[in-house]
């Protein structure tokens, strides 16, 4: 280090040429030395010193010795360039600042050209020292008393400038001398520095790795120090792009590093939302350039090089998902690329066909989406380019890279077919699948005997992704339309292509194609109940008198495929379904007669169990002495025989009971997913009738809907008759039939509720039509009665809860007739008014209620009295 110290000292106390001439020179010789030689702190400290003398960073005070320091810089660099290694990056700093001066030297306006220095200094800047802090602080003060003193007039006086701030200032005021500024612009200068990117072709393969990381990141300083400015500097960028072609002869070993390197400058520079869209556009059209270059190159086999050089297009598309413009961008190069080079493409496919399908499934943007489906016809419609795809996809290697091409740019369209937020691009996405499908026909099927058959291996490479992509269609798009016409062109394609299948391919596509499109069916649990509902409300103006009287004769059918028959089928005394007191229309009764029912129905059943009791355990002691005579007879027989027979019989025994509990078991399974299919149908009609369109719908007829109250009451008097029998209800514990004892209390509130609410709907909507209107009243009042004599009926003791369910229903049918109009109301009050009269015996704690009776008797006064 005595050696650097002596050549600094002299070098900075004369401007004579000579003694500084030979300063540089040493400082020359010391960096080839060191460089040689390995030592790299020697190498850094005299390179860091020659770099000093150059005074880039005080341009005002340059002088001809730091010219001539900035000769022997690129004199020695030019010379030992292999040995290097991290000084590149100085050394790289230093030709992007000379290049900025003779910019400047040459009439450019300083301003817009910042110094790259400044990018660097930023983090150094953020970082000041106590010192620095304090004294800035004491400076405020100061400044802050001084405008207090000053009174009024301080308020206009500017705040003094801190340290930093000031040399910051004299930094970009500096200007350069005129005879420094021809010799910055001296053909010379200029030419070495030529010379050093030239001359990268030269270095071994380390040393370009090193040159070029300087160089990747001395041009991301560049564009960091002028990203606000309007032509932002790309001198290092340009650069990047010009090694590259000098480079290009290089073999794949050495280049697949360096485009690493590159690529993720590209990457980082184009993708960065902070950088100026001039620099991105600049990156992007230099990768397009270079990409433009290298296919012309042929790719060797093994090798996958256009798929690394063509990836950060991919990486750039992903990043930007923000910027329309830059995604369009490298969109327009891959149309390029198709047009001009898809005969040379082999595994640069990969990364546009994942690019592709990036933007079909994400962008939010219809004119990317336009874009994307665009490029992907082109493929389809260039016999060349679509020659070259099936080309990978049908080929007899295994290679699973050219099985990948066709499967790649399948999924373009069916990632379009997926994206619900432009259905008329996924619709035109199926059309060229189906174009694909005759294409594949007719090119890839070239055996044309009459029993050609598929081999398994041709299936998956040509046939498999065609039908899986309709198969992920159906399953995952949101647009029913889309998957309705996937479904089609999938039974269409299997019906029209089928013979060409084995019974091997057969297997496959029913197994992983086939039956998972239909497997919810098996799981009804998974199933959205919603989704029938949902298509019936948002269509109903689109059905027909034909379609609506085909919907009602199936939810008639599904009543009746729904009605848990099981529960009076199971009746181990066989007595089958009862009609309930109320609903034999016995009007007049009390209390009391009703619990004494009630307690008569239980003692006689009571009776009825104990008498079939002792008949079961008769027929068994008979059995039992039977079988005691007969050992009695048999008393000859061999004790072995007996022994076998008893096991036989203790087996077949064993065997009838396990056979009783399966089917017991099945019935209770049965019963239980009958009443909940029943209440989601009752749920249905309500969500149906609530829709003011589906009421008012011109080609729904009264008639039919009228239909729909029957279904309801059918549905209720069903709940209602099996819940009336304690009996029953009872039995079926007792035979194992359920654990605990049932009750259809739901499905009678539920279905009693729907059933007052579309009558009274119905009513209120058909005032004018006098003869349906009269139906109506007289099926809603007779339901009224029915139901407000069945609530007023029970026990609050005992049947509270059956109270706590239809109290709903009282209040919903009080409102209704309290909104007849004063004539319908005269006529049937004096129906209800003795029910209301009773309704206040019960618990009247509900709100809801107390309102519901005030309002009917307040109406009954004004209307009677």
């Amino acid at each position: 280090m005595s050696f650097l110290a002596s050549f600094t000292t002299p070098f900075n106390e004369n401007d004579d040429e000579y003694p500084i001439s030979l300063c540089l020179e040493g400082l020359q010789h010391g960096i080839r030395i060191s460089s040689y030689f390995g030592i790299e702190m020697a190498r850094t400290s005299f390179v860091g010193a020659l770099i000093q003398f150059t005074n880039l960073s005080n341009v005002a005070e340059l002088k001809h010795k730091n010219i001539m320091a900035i000769y022997k810089l690129l004199e020695v660099v030019l010379q030992i360039g292999d040995f290097l290694k991290d000084s590149w990056q100085d050394i790289l700093y230093v030709v992007s600042q000379v290049e900025r001066l003779q910019l400047i030297a040459k009439g450019i306006d300083r301003n817009s050209v910042p110094d790259v220095s400044s990018s660097r200094l930023k983090s150094v800047n953020s970082r000041v020292s106590r010192d620095s802090v304090r004294s800035a602080e004491v400076m405020e003060i100061a400044s802050e008393s001084s405008q207090e003193s000053a009174g009024f007039f301080g308020l206009w006086q500017t705040k003094k400038a801190n340290p930093i701030e000031q040399a910051q200032d004299k930094h970009n005021k500096q200007s350069l001398k005129s005879d420094i500024s021809q010799l910055l612009v001296s053909s010379e200068i200029s030419l070495y520095i030529d010379r050093i990117f030239t001359n990268s072709a030269d270095l071994s393969a380390i040393a370009v790795i090193d040159f070029i990381k300087a160089l990747t990141e001395v041009s991301i300083k560049e564009i960091e120090s002028s990203q606000d400015s309007s032509q932002p500097r790309m001198f290092a960028l340009q650069k990047m792009v010009d090694v590259c072609y000098y480079n290009m002869e290089r073999i794949r070993v050495e280049w697949k590093p360096m485009w690493e390197v590159m690529g993720e400058a590209f990457i980082s520079i184009a993708s960065n939302r902070n950088k100026n869209l001039a620099v991105v556009f600049f990156a992007i059209d230099s990768l397009r350039q270079l990409s433009m270059r290298f296919l012309n190159l042929d790719e060797l086999q093994g090798f996958e090089f256009q798929c690394d050089f063509l990836k950060p297009f991919k990486f750039i598309i992903q990043n930007s998902s923000s910027n329309y413009e830059i995604q369009e961008m490298c969109l327009e190069c891959f149309n390029q690329f198709i047009i001009a080079k898809g005969e040379l493409l082999k595994s640069g496919w990969k990364p546009i066909f994942e690019s592709l399908q990036y933007l079909a499934s994400s962008t939010i943007m219809e004119n990317v989406s336009t874009r994307v489906l665009n490029i992907a016809n082109v493929i389809l419609k260039s016999n060349v380019l679509l020659n070259k795809v099936f080309k990978h996809a049908n080929a007899s290697s295994s290679s699973a890279e050219k099985e990948d091409v066709f499967l790649q740019f399948i999924f373009v369209f069916r990632n379009m077919c997926k994206n619900s937020r432009f259905p008329r691009n996924a619709l035109k996405s199926l059309d060229s699948l189906k174009r694909i499908r005759k294409y594949v026909l007719q090119n890839v099927v070239v055996d044309k005997k009459l029993n050609y058959k598929l081999t398994v291996e041709e299936f998956n490479k040509v046939w498999y992704p065609l039908l899986f992509s309709y198969h992920d269609i159906i399953m995952t798009s949101k647009d029913m339309e889309v998957r309705s016409m996937a479904l089609t062109e999938l039974f269409e394609c299997l019906v029209g292509y089928g013979s060409l299948f084995t019974v091997e391919i057969w297997t496959k596509i029913c197994r992983l194609l086939l039956f998972p499109i239909f497997s919810v069916l098996s799981m009804h649990w998974n199933i959205d109940q919603f989704s029938s509902q949902q298509l019936i409300i948002e269509n109903n103006t689109k059905f027909t008198e034909k379609h609506w009287a085909l919907i009602i004769d199936h939810f008639e059918k599904l009543f009746e495929l729904t009605t848990a028959t099981e529960l009076f089928e199971s009746d181990p005394l066989k007595k089958g379904r009862r009609k309930s007191i109320l609903g034999q229309k016995q009007v007049k009764f009390d209390n009391v007669e009703l619990n004494k029912e009630h307690t008569h129905g239980e003692a006689k059943f009571e009776d009825i169990a104990n008498d079939n009791k002792q008949s079961i355990d008769f027929s068994n002691n008979k059995n039992d002495d039977e079988n005691g005579d007969t050992i009695k007879s048999d008393t000859n027989e061999s004790l072995q025989t007996v022994t076998s027979s008893s096991s036989a019989a203790v087996k077949r025994s064993g065997l009838k009971k396990q056979d009783m509990i399966r089917k017991r078991l099945s019935i209770k399974n049965t019963i239980v997913v009958k009443c909940v299919l029943q209440l989601m149908i009752i749920e249905l009609l309500s969500e149906l009738f609530d829709n003011e369109k589906f009421r008012n719908n011109e080609n729904l007829k009264i008639e039919q809907l009228i239909r729909v109250t029957g279904m309801l009451e059918r549905s209720y008097t069903f709940a209602r008759d099996f819940n009336d029998d304690i009996g029953l209800r009872t039995r079926l514990v007792e035979a194992q039939v359920v654990d605990k004892i049932p009750n259809l209390l739901k499905q009678e509130s539920s279905s009693a509720a729907v059933l007052i609410a579309v009558l009274f709907k119905l009513y209120f909507q058909t005032e004018e039509d006098k003869k349906n209107n009269g139906e109506l009243m007289k099926k809603l009042m007779e339901f009224c009665v029915d139901i407000i004599q069945r609530y007023v009926s029970f026990d609050e003791n005992k049947m509270e809860k059956n109270i706590i369910t239809m109290r709903p229903v009282v209040i919903e049918i009080l409102q209704g007739v309290n909104e007849f109009d004063d004539e319908d109301f005269k006529e049937n009050s004096s129906t209800l008014y003795h029910l209301v009269l009773q309704i206040l015996d019960k618990n009247l704690s509900n709100a809801s209620l107390r309102l519901a009776v005030k309002q009917f008797f307040e109406k009954v006064g004004e209307l009677f009295f």
